[in-house]
């Protein structure tokens, strides 16, 4: 694994413009990037170093299902799994990791050691579940809004 000091330019330059907890597509890094310095790195470079990113363990992947891949900021080593409103949108990031002692059976049961896993739960979220058909919100920013206090 790489440290941070040793990553090409550009992945730098992404790891400054990702925010913790935000899913975002490599186009959306790029757009920020752009935003911020119109001489920063083109969108096939983006693409080359989130894969560098990636396989040094600095962002992973989520699939939520629709066509696009999104990244996320990790330490390397951790992961995140996600929960999905399929209502209005909202990614629910969870810290823990639900599947360790699964990870355990999985190795105790059959001999399997898991190399990798990915989860995100797909449902409805508790704000949605209060909506009626007449107030559903449209958005996932919606919904945070209308989350308890």
């Amino acid at each position: 694994m790489e440290t941070r000091s040793k990553l090409p330019r550009s992945c730098k330059i992404i790891l400054k413009v990702m925010k913790s907890q935000e899913l975002l597509t490599a186009h959306d890094i790029f757009s920020r990037m752009r935003a911020g310095n119109p001489k920063s790195p083109g969108l096939s470079t983006t693409y080359r170093s989130m894969e560098i990113l990636l396989k040094e363990g600095f962002v992973q992947s989520v699939d939520l299902g629709d066509t696009q891949k999104l990244y996320e900021l990790v330490c390397p080593g951790e992961h995140h799994h996600h929960l999905v409103c399929d209502g209005c949108g909202l990614q629910i990031h969870m810290e823990e990791c639900a599947l360790d002692d699964f990870r355990q059976t999985l190795v105790e049961t059959y001999g399997f050691c898991v190399s990798l896993h990915r989860l995100e739960i797909f449902g409805t979220c508790e704000n949605c579940t209060r909506f009626t058909d007449s107030d559903f919100p449209v958005t996932a920013d919606d919904a945070k809004n209308k989350l308890p206090s």
